[in-house]
C-alpha cells in the first residue's frame, strides 16, 4: 500500500485524549528509524507539573525527565503513516 492509498478518516476535535510518553515509551519509538523525530516534531515536552492550589496559587513540580506529550489521536495517526510508508 502506498501513501496516497491511505482513506482519511474524520476524527472528533471536541474532544482530545493526551498520551505522555515517558524514556520507555520513546526508546520503543526509537526502534523504528525516524519515527521518534515525527513524534516529537507533533509533540511538546511536559518538564513538570502546575499544581493549583485552593488559595489560588500554583505551584510547579519539576520532573527530573521530561515527558512527551502528545494527543491519541495524532500519535495513532502518525503511526499508521509511518507503518504504511515502511511497507512501500
Amino acid at each position: 500500500m502506498n501513501a496516497a492509498a491511505i482513506r482519511e478518516l474524520s476524527h472528533s476535535q471536541s474532544r482530545t485524549y493526551p498520551i505522555s510518553l515517558n524514556e520507555r515509551g520513546m526508546s520503543a519509538l526509537r526502534k523504528i528509524e525516524g519515527l521518534e523525530e515525527a513524534v516529537k516534531a507533533i509533540s511538546v515536552e511536559m518538564r513538570g507539573t502546575i499544581f493549583h492550589q485552593k488559595n489560588g496559587k500554583a505551584r510547579f513540580t519539576p520532573r527530573k525527565k521530561p515527558l512527551t506529550t502528545l494527543e491519541r489521536t495524532k500519535l495513532a495517526i502518525a503511526l499508521l503513516i509511518w507503518t504504511s510508508i515502511l511497507t512501500i
